[in-house]
């Protein structure tokens, strides 16, 4: 049995993005930082913001690729769900955010 797959390429189509939502900084090397990676060319600055359950400000980076390690002041933070803020600019001047939540397990 054969078939036929027919791919179509669309030079408009959005480059994904990839947010996880469940990281693990337990010190296995397998997971163990929150990363979002950038791969559209598009996007000409970041600013990411995480927060604790409390609203408390724990991470702000605006660099590229975006990566937390799980800690605070160099505090290990608790197991427990965080919310992102993402703002992305694009080079039209167009300004996207973004939110959600991030589950630290160790």
């Amino acid at each position: 049995m054969n078939d036929v797959v027919q791919v179509v390429s669309d030079a408009d189509c959005d480059n994904e993005l990839f947010i996880p939502n469940v990281f693990s900084p337990n010190g296995d090397n397998i997971n163990d930082e929150w990363m979002i990676v950038l791969n559209d060319p598009e996007i000409t600055g970041v600013q990411c913001q995480i927060f604790d359950r409390w609203g408390n400000l724990i991470f702000v980076t605006e660099s590229s690729p975006i990566v937390w390690d799980g800690k605070f002041n160099n505090q290990e933070m608790l197991p427990g769900v965080y919310v992102y803020v993402l703002k992305l600019n694009y080079s039209d001047a167009e300004t996207r955010l973004l939110s959600g939540d991030i589950t630290l397990i160790r």
